[in-house]
């Protein structure tokens, strides 16, 4: 299935319509059809479509300041920012490595009790270490104590990271924190209280653990639905965004780059994540 879900969304990606389109054309000898698969190719690697792409991905959010942010069950921080290589224990950084960044600062500013790291991993590459085992090593050489860290079991997409985090959650149970959150009327408009968990237990029954979510802006809403879906109160904490603060359009934003191609291609495969799960979350 993991299978099915990397491949399948090529063929209507940048590149593959591209091919399929031209590879139409020219077995059917349709000029239109090969142009068009050129002209499709040439919009989404420019910036104005890119960035247009991307920013409606992303929504109108921004990087959140911590302080604001009220203290939470946990903090789960999704994988997708390591790639393993020879000779390098802990791996090296993707661009995504704000995610890493973001969860521990979350957990040092004492935002959760807990930080998750989520255990992607390839069935292609079946020698290589769940990508939350090396990220918990690296949490640990920055100072966050060990026994505060879980990873989950090995998972391969966005929806395995949701069903593992509730299958790692339900074996704790939840504390009421004392004073609840903060005392700040905005904030705790809702009445909801601050939880901390314990190993040993369950979560009472209609317990909705509430966690802090940190992800790449363009993923966070997809992952945010998942998430939800599975029972859990969601505090979105995006990081990693693609799309400048103040993007302007000059000629340069029209001319074709690999970079804008990237993000259009990125934009859309997710545009195609959030169409599948909707039509299941309400």
């Amino acid at each position: 299935m993991l299978y099915l879900h990397k491949l399948l969304p090529a063929l209507f990606l940048p590149i593959g319509l591209n091919l399929a389109l031209v590879g139409v054309g020219l077995i059917l000898r349709k000029r239109i059809l090969c142009w068009l698969g050129i002209g499709i190719l040439y919009f989404l690697s420019t910036g104005v479509a890119s960035g247009k792409i991307m920013g409606w991905i992303e929504g109108a959010g921004e990087r959140r300041e911590v302080e604001n942010l009220e203290p939470a069950s946990a903090i789960v921080v999704l994988s997708g920012m390591l790639q393993n290589k020879k000779n390098v224990a802990l791996g090296e950084w993707s661009d995504a490595v704000d995610r890493f960044e973001g969860g521990v600062e979350l957990f040092q500013a004492g935002k959760a009790p807990m930080l998750i790291f989520t255990g992607g991993h390839v069935p292609w590459r079946p020698k290589d270490r769940p990508e939350g085992e090396i990220l918990k090593e690296r949490a640990v050489n920055l100072g966050v104590p060990r026994e505060k860290i879980q990873v989950t079991g090995k998972v391969g997409n966005t929806a395995d990271e949701a069903s593992a985090v509730k299958v790692l959650l339900e074996s704790f149970k939840l504390r009421e924190v004392e004073g609840g959150r903060r005392d700040n009327k905005q904030l705790t408009a809702k009445g909801q209280q601050a939880f901390q968990l314990e190993a040993g237990g369950k979560m009472p029954d209609g317990q909705r653990p509430r966690i802090i979510l940190v992800t790449s802006a363009f993923h966070m809403r997809r992952a945010r639905m998942l998430f939800e879906r599975q029972g859990f109160e969601v505090e979105p904490f995006p990081v990693d965004f693609q799309v400048p603060d103040r993007q302007k359009t000059t000629i340069l934003s029209f001319l074709p780059k690999a970079e804008y191609l990237e993000d259009s291609e990125i934009a859309m495969r997710e545009g195609m994540g959030i169409l599948y799960f909707y039509r299941d979350w309400e």
